[in-house]
């Protein structure tokens, strides 16, 4: 079982006029004792 779990996460920003995806469609998932940085 996941400890942490996220899905479909998205970000965009914008820069002047334009629009910038920085995250589409991510998922993420952190299994109990795992170590991310």
């Amino acid at each position: 079982m996941a400890f942490v779990q996220c899905s479909g996460l998205k970000k965009t920003y914008t820069v002047g006029d334009e629009e910038v995806k920085a995250l589409d469609n991510v998922s993420l998932t952190v299994e109990k004792g795992d170590f991310i940085a």
